[in-house]
């Protein structure tokens, strides 16, 4: 099994498909960087105060014009510029917020790279000459899946620390990193690698998609067409469940990149004046969202090990 996951992660390293896929990594963290050094940026307490003053200018002219006609016109300058003031942008919670947010973009190129490196044999006709060098296709499946799944490892791996690093760079230049407790930056790292961890359990649910349909565009069509479904018909599921939100994917997948979600639901009741409804704050947690996320997997892998030894390969 070793010497079959060697021969595959060194066919899936020579595809360009994955090449272009880190290329691709290393041009979304660049990105984002970017968006943190504006951030950063505009964090510095030169540029808070150059903008308060700007808005504080603007709000007393308009105040003062407003007082030709209406004397008694107050727009409450000042207290809105102390609002302006904001939370500071840091370390901690701009990596967290890129790193989570750029989870999804992670899964989706794993899941690419896991799609295009299974569909491919289908297509050029490897995978039947394969098989006749290597018969047991329960052996070839699972090598095959597991090459997919640490395969993605490398691609997405030096992004996802190359943008924790430069946050922290960028913000530490501009003075506004903040303390960072030794806690903080244990969390901060279990974030990267459950970000890391996600793309490779999507390039793994690539590759079965990939070897089930045997067409990389379709299996990407199927990733786009749930995920479509799922935001236009959310609330329609709404209506029928009350918190469906523990049953899809989506909240899922953020609360065990998260480490849990907490979201709001309506709750109502009939009471003598109606309907009264109230939000009800809820938690999804990081337990139920491992289970969910390793049962969907395992559940997805024993469907594509059945068909992939059943049915012809030609």
């Amino acid at each position: 099994m070793i010497l079959l996951v060697r021969v595959e992660l060194r066919r899936f390293f020579a595809r360009r498909l994955t090449r272009i896929a880190g290329a691709g990594v290393l041009a979304v963290m660049a990105i984002a960087l970017f968006a943190a050094q504006q951030k950063a940026r505009d964090s510095t307490p030169e540029r808070i105060q150059e903008r308060v003053g700007l808005q504080l200018q603007q709000c007393r002219d308009a105040q003062a014009e407003t007082r030709r006609s209406d004397p008694t016109a107050n727009f409450h300058c000042d207290e809105m510029a102390a609002s302006m003031q904001g939370a500071p942008v840091a370390f901690v919670g701009l990596t967290t917020d890129l790193l989570s947010g750029l989870a999804v973009v992670m899964a989706v190129i794993g899941f690419l790279v896991g799609a295009g490196f299974v569909a491919a044999e289908f297509t050029t006709g490897n995978l039947a000459t394969w098989l006749t060098f290597e018969p047991r296709r329960t052996r070839v499946y699972a090598s095959k899946l597991i090459a997919a799944g640490l395969g993605s490892i490398p691609v997405t791996a030096p992004g996802v620390l190359t943008l924790a690093v430069g946050i922290y760079w960028l913000t530490t230049s501009y003075g506004v990193a903040g303390a960072v407790s030794g806690a903080q930056v244990v969390d901060l790292a279990w974030l990267v690698v459950r970000v890391v961890v996600v793309s490779a359990a999507a390039a793994v649910g690539g590759a079965v998609l990939g070897g089930l349909l045997r067409n990389t565009a379709a299996a990407l069509g199927v990733l786009l067409g749930y995920a479509v479904l799922v935001e236009v018909f959310f609330a329609l599921i709404s209506s029928l469940v009350p918190d469906p939100r523990p049953w899809v994917v989506q909240p899922n997948f953020q609360a065990w990149v998260g480490h849990d979600l907490t979201y709001l639901v309506d709750s109502c009741t009939n009471t003598d004046q109606g309907l009264s409804c109230q939000n009800v704050e809820r938690i999804l947690t990081f337990g139920h969202a491992s289970i969910y996320l390793s049962v969907l997997v395992t559940v997805f892998v024993a469907l594509g090990a059945w068909v992939f030894t059943r049915r012809d390969v030609s």
